[in-house]
């Protein structure tokens, strides 16, 4: 689902749908924040990743239905473009990203440390991970 990150860039992939995530995004924590809001406390919460030039897109983990969607901007077009990802639960986006999170945490934990950003401040929390990976075992 998440590509290795390199220099502040990655990609998502949720079943057919594929976004273009840029370092303007603090993709680990903002999704790291809104899974745990939304797994331990049963609560509808969304990510808005930028693309950069792909535009931007809201991912949104839906409590009420358990199932995750994308709302694409183009900017082209001054229009929205809504993905309902019906094979995807919340859950399952959850533990999809947490392993691919930890498979390439040590380039995550670059995600803006970088000739380009270098925010020296720069940190993934040990604790949101272990929270995320209990709340996704119960």
């Amino acid at each position: 689902m998440l590509e290795k990150p390199s220099a502040g860039w990655s990609m998502i992939t949720i079943e057919n749908f594929h976004f273009p995530l840029s370092y303007l995004t603090d993709v680990p924590n903002d999704f790291l924040d809104a899974l745990i809001v939304a797994l331990k406390y049963n609560v509808s919460t969304f990510v808005t990743v930028d693309g950069e030039s792909e535009g931007e897109c809201d991912i949104l983990f839906n409590v009420i239905d358990n199932r995750v969607s994308a709302i694409r901007c183009v900017y082209d077009y001054d229009e929205r473009v809504e993905t309902k990802f019906y094979n995807t639960t919340v859950l399952d986006f959850a533990k999809s990203f947490l392993e691919d999170l930890e498979k390439h945490l040590d380039q995550w934990r670059l995600w803006l440390k970088f000739e380009e950003c270098d925010d020296d401040d720069y940190e993934i929390p040990d604790e949101k991970i272990t929270e995320l990976r209990t709340l996704v075992n119960q």
